[in-house]
């Protein structure tokens, strides 16, 4: 994917069991061509509202956890770029465990199946009372 400068982008994912999240630090984590960008907070134990986690090294990516309609999404919001999104990951804790560091290069940890992952998203159902589902 390829942003020009100025655009505003969002990735949104719809949280399943977003109740197992209630009350728990995570870390929200994106890799792109630049690097890798991310950032940790806790999850209000009850109520609704929006989570905004900055990311830890300040290039303006923001990371929402929309508690009212349990969802995830990251915005990048300012005029920089992003290019090649590569992957993007919420986890419980404080670590992220989407890439690592070789010979200066940040890498997936797990390399995914493209033809599984393609598989799954071409036939995957959602539900049509979700306002988010497509």
């Amino acid at each position: 994917m390829q942003l020009n400068s100025g655009t505003y982008c969002s990735i949104l994912q719809k949280i399943e069991n977003f109740a197992a999240l209630r009350g728990k630090k995570v870390t929200a984590s994106i890799l792109i061509g630049a690097g890798l960008i991310t950032g940790t907070a806790t999850i209000a134990s009850s109520g609704g509202g929006y989570l905004s986690i900055v990311d830890d090294t300040a290039s303006n990516i923001v990371i929402v956890v929309d508690l009212q309609n349990e969802f995830i999404y990251f915005r990048r919001t300012n005029s920089t770029s992003w290019t090649n999104i590569i992957a993007v990951k919420l986890e419980l804790g404080d670590t992220q465990t989407l890439a690592h560091q070789e010979n200066g290069a940040w890498v997936l940890n797990e390399i995914p199946n493209y033809e599984e992952e393609l598989f799954k998203c071409q036939t995957s159902i959602a539900s049509s009372a979700d306002t988010y589902a497509n």
